[in-house]
């Protein structure tokens, strides 16, 4: 499908939530729309038990989970000018191109993903005060291309501020992130990997959030590189082995 020119107000282009267990988001251009492109939610209440005579927990099903996301460009998307994002008369640039808001076990991989405030976000926006359920995990980011995220960040995974779900036990590899103001920007997370992925130009390669307690960063990070523009200039590609994406988009989405 295509999905271009939405005013999306505080809701998103496409979006999965709900009881949804097993699904594929593929081969989908996603552009010129003014808040998230690709969201896959989970704990929003869509899908609760009701309390009556349920034993379990009410959120196990309220979730999008046991999925694939690949094959998208993703591109021009941002909530700046859109009015459910102003704040103290400024836009508050968060919009991602492919979110996880509490979805679980989901690959996303071989997506080109441009321009966007944020280029993949892997989060949940929900207290685990509130149920042992919120927090997201099982999620495997891999062989994307994100460039030119310049409203934040090109990668960003964790809960915004020290009340919101980890994002835990998640994996972030191979993937080529060029020209985005922060390439990764850590939230409130623990026990995920980051290995193998290629910075290329961006003004910095990995910030740790303010609003976040240190002890509720701890993640493994290993084996990632960073190259100034003009190292990566020849083929626009990693010459190191098993580092980087082995996703190359055709000549027209490169164009």
């Amino acid at each position: 499908c295509e999905v271009s020119d939405c005013l999306c107000g505080d809701s998103e282009s496409v979006v999965l939530n709900g009881n949804i267990d097993g699904f594929t988001i593929s081969d989908n251009r996603i552009h010129d729309n003014n808040n998230i492109g690709i969201d896959m939610i989970g704990f929003e209440g869509t899908a609760v038990h009701p309390e009556e005579g349920y034993e379990g927990n009410l959120y196990d099903a309220d979730m999008v989970r046991n999925g694939k996301c690949f094959g998208n460009v993703v591109y021009n998307i941002s909530s700046d000018g859109n009015p459910a994002y102003l704040e103290d008369g400024e836009y508050d640039l968060c919009a991602d191109g492919i979110y996880v808001d509490g979805g679980q076990n989901i690959e996303i991989y071989n997506n080109y993903v441009h321009n966007c405030d944020i280029g993949i976000e892997v989060a949940t926006e929900h207290s685990p005060d509130d149920n042992t359920l919120f927090k997201v995990s099982g999620v495997d980011v891999h062989d994307n291309v994100i460039v030119d995220c310049n409203g934040w960040c090109g990668l960003c995974f964790g809960g915004y501020d020290e009340n919101r779900g980890f994002t835990e036990d998640c994996e972030f590899h191979n993937n080529t992130l060029v020209d985005n103001g922060t390439h990764i920007v850590v939230q409130r997370s623990k026990g995920n990997r980051i290995y193998n992925n290629l910075f290329v130009g961006g003004d910095a390669d990995v910030e740790f959030s303010e609003d976040c307690a240190e002890g509720d960063m701890i993640n493994e990070f290993s084996g990632n590189k960073w190259l100034t523009r003009e190292e990566a200039l020849d083929g626009f590609k990693s010459k190191i082995d098993g580092v980087g994406s082995t996703f190359v988009p055709d000549k027209q989405e490169i164009d």
